[in-house]
């Protein structure tokens, strides 16, 4: 929870009230690079320390996961806006589905809220929140294959 979740939204919040962004959900494209850069900092430290540790393979998938992902995220967010919301559902929802399988089904019912108030919001366009639900599921399942591949 600390590398995953505390750190990024911590560093979220502390660039916010600092100033250096102009507010907690980074509406800016462009001033994504640094929450980006600071959440993958803490991403990239989980994964290492679950390594070292030998935790549960899927543990360290799921973080190394979150690392890859935020960084093709940065790539993207480099030229164009999408909706990181989206992605934050559409990749745990593939790993509970490759963990839980049919039963974390109802998990992707939260796409419907998420999409509607990102829509809603005037946050995102529909195709930016489309290409958070379907780039994030691809590139998350493959790399679920080769980490349980290599770390098992």
């Amino acid at each position: 929870m600390l590398f995953s979740a505390v750190i990024p939204f911590m560093s979220l919040y502390l660039l916010a009230r600092s100033g250096a962004t102009s507010g907690i959900d980074v509406p800016e494209r462009e001033s994504r690079l640094l929450p980006f850069a600071m959440a993958m900092a803490g991403y990239s430290a989980g994964s290492l320390l679950l390594l070292i540790m030998h935790a549960p393979v899927l543990l360290t998938a799921f973080m190394l996961c979150y690392l890859v992902n935020t960084a093709v995220m940065t790539l993207i967010s480099l030229t164009w806006k999408i909706s990181i919301h989206a992605t934050g559902i559409a990749g745990p929802a593939v790993i509970l589905f490759y963990a839980l399988g049919v039963a974390s089904l109802p998990f992707l019912l939260l796409v419907i809220p998420v999409a509607w108030a990102r829509i809603s919001l005037k946050a995102h366009t529909a195709m930016q929140v489309v290409a958070g639900f379907t780039v994030t599921p691809v590139i998350t399942y493959i790399q679920l294959l080769v980490y349980v591949s290599l770390l098992h």
